[in-house]
């Protein structure tokens, strides 16, 4: 397309240069219009005139084969954006099945979530309840089990590795606390939970509620990031 831009240019100026020089040669003035008598007068010989003519009838035929040629990039182009329309229709329908197997998976995951948190505090209910459960032993284990849960950080969409070990998984939430908090390297535990083929949700532990509450206040900084923006 660009070259027949160019040579568009190239046309026109030449068109424009043989048209001025023979307005020039008849006398014609800007605003006047050509005449037969203009022609006849100041035309010069019939040599000159079947010469101006040739050259008249040469771009007039160099003007149909660039028109011929634009058509044919236009048809080109056509052909090109349809291919294109298809192949961006494709490809949102791969993304809106993508996203449905990402919901899926975060809702797998949030469900096993909630049944693994039930499971530890009916769990630690059990061990303090001894054989009279009474008010501030429920308190206690009240207590005890939000104190533990505070301290736990869920990362939904963490891409999963085949074969996935403990330290590659420590490696991949790593990246992600380091965007959070170039910093600091606060010490964690990492498992991923649930029963989604891929990309199950992590659950991260740290030593103390507060790690959890400050990368909490940082977490919208990761859609700036282009490594791990879709977390």
């Amino acid at each position: 397309m660009a070259t027949y831009y160019q040579d568009s240019v190239k046309q026109i100026d030449a068109a424009d240069n043989v048209l001025r020089r023979f307005y020039k040669k008849i006398g014609k003035t800007s605003d006047g219009e050509v005449t037969v008598d203009m022609i006849e007068q100041k035309g010069g010989t019939k040599k000159d005139l079947a010469l101006w003519m040739l050259k008249f009838l040469n771009l007039t035929v160099d003007c149909l084969k660039l028109v011929q040629s634009g058509c044919a990039e236009v048809d080109c182009l056509t052909k090109e954006t349809k291919d294109a329309c298809k192949d961006l229709a494709s490809i949102q329908q791969e993304l809106v099945s993508c996203k449905d197997k990402e919901i899926r998976a975060l809702q797998t995951g949030v469900q096993q979530t909630l049944k693994t948190e039930m499971k530890s505090y009916s769990e630690a209910v059990r061990k303090s309840s001894g054989n009279a459960l009474t008010v501030k032993k429920l308190r206690t284990v009240v207590k005890e089990v939000v104190e533990d849960k505070s301290r736990n950080l869920m990362i939904f969409g963490l891409p999963e590795r085949i074969r996935e070990k403990e330290q590659d998984l420590s490696e991949s939430v790593k990246s992600v606390l380091d965007q959070l908090e170039p910093t600091e390297k606060p010490s964690f535990k990492a498992c991923r939970i649930g029963r989604a083929v891929y990309k199950k949700p992590v659950r991260v532990t740290f030593g103390n509620p507060e790690t959890v509450q400050n990368l909490l206040k940082k977490a919208k900084t990761l859609k700036d990031s282009s490594t791990v923006r879709f977390i």
